[in-house]
């Protein structure tokens, strides 16, 4: 298992596809994001369009793990990437309505926690490769919204949880990747 993590336009995806790319297995890019707006829309078709043409493509905003399930050792899982996925789980319970009181807080966080725990430890027992791109988002300004220090306390919670299982983790800062474990 390898974890790829860097900021925003960082390098990290295409890090990441050329390193699946290298495996020499069949890659299966499992994507995350949904097209909801313009720009995410932009930002899809410009992956689409760098990622290679003998990729597979599966579009799974919410449970990657049906897909790894299906995992061989012929197989290289690219999934890009965590910090969305977090976030359609995350949208998905504040979608609910309910007061976002601190009790609701911890319930979020601990039912999210436990299902990202979860596809870490599936992540680490699947038997294809599972590359899993994620965003650093600790590093940046304290988000102004409860719901953004939320999403961007459970990202880093989430970081270290698949890191420590990780094989390899790796860090991009300006198109440069640097191993770190």
């Amino acid at each position: 298992m390898i974890l790829v993590t860097g900021g925003a336009r960082s390098g990290k995806s295409t890090f990441a596809e050329r390193y699946a790319g290298k495996s020499g297995k069949q890659v299966v890019y499992l994507a995350t994001a949904e097209v909801k707006d313009l720009e995410m829309q932009l930002r899809i078709e410009e992956h689409r369009r760098r990622r290679p043409s003998h990729f597979r493509l599966v579009e799974e905003p919410l449970h990657p793990e049906r897909v790894l399930a299906g995992g061989t050792t012929a197989t290289f899982f690219l999934l890009d990437c965590l910090t969305v996925l977090l976030s359609n789980h995350l949208l998905q319970r504040l979608e609910e309505k309910a007061e976002l009181s601190p009790q609701r807080q911890a319930e979020i966080s601990a039912a999210i926690l436990e299902y990202m725990d979860s596809l870490a430890g599936q992540m680490q027992s699947c038997p294809a490769d599972v590359l899993a791109v994620t965003n650093e988002v600790g590093s940046g300004v304290v988000p102004e919204h409860l719901s953004g220090r939320l999403f961007r306390d459970l990202a880093g919670k989430t970081n270290q949880l698949v890191a420590a299982r990780a094989d390899e983790v790796w860090l991009t800062v300006c198109g440069i990747a640097k191993r770190f474990k």
